[in-house]
């Protein structure tokens, strides 16, 4: 009996390679983090003036005027929603690795929000530790959502 005749798997043509994944860049890699830096804050206000504006008895602003509940849970969906904007803007920006520069960025506005903590004293503590954990899950959520969207791409290529 004879064996049958194994194949040797082909090698893929190095320009098919670097076709498919592009070159490290660490100027790109910063510019990625940089635009999701810039780019929360902007989603986040342009987000809170629609709110504001569409639901006006959801944030008083006489002073002295208590937040409402409703109001201070939209601020937190907000947070949430505009982070995963920006964690996926900047996942396909950086066009490598896009959980990873997800998570610098998600880093990144975490500690921003550690550090005005402040800001919410006087608070529910629900609030704060949602001001301080949903804007960094959001970024990783975009982060993960842009991993998926260009595995596909390359599935499908």
């Amino acid at each position: 009996m004879t064996e049958p005749p194994t194949e040797e798997p082909t090698a893929a043509a190095p320009a098919e390679v670097a076709r498919a994944t592009p070159p490290v860049s660490p100027v790109r890699s910063a510019f990625a983090v940089i635009v999701g830096i810039i780019l929360y804050p902007l989603l986040l206000t342009l987000f809170m003036t629609m709110i504001g504006a569409l639901f006006p008895s959801l944030y008083p602003t006489e002073e002295g005027g208590a937040q409402t509940t409703a109001g201070l849970a939209l601020v937190l969906a907000g947070e949430l929603m505009n982070g995963a904007i920006a964690g996926l803007i900047a996942s396909r920006i950086a066009g490598r690795a896009p959980v990873a520069h997800a998570g610098v960025l998600a880093g990144v506005l975490g500690l921003f929000a550690m550090s005005s903590m402040d800001q919410v004293a006087g608070m529910p503590g629900w609030f704060a530790l949602g001001f301080a954990t949903f804007a960094p899950l959001g970024v990783l959520l975009g982060g993960l959502l842009g991993h998926r969207t260009m595995a596909k791409r390359k599935a499908a290529a």
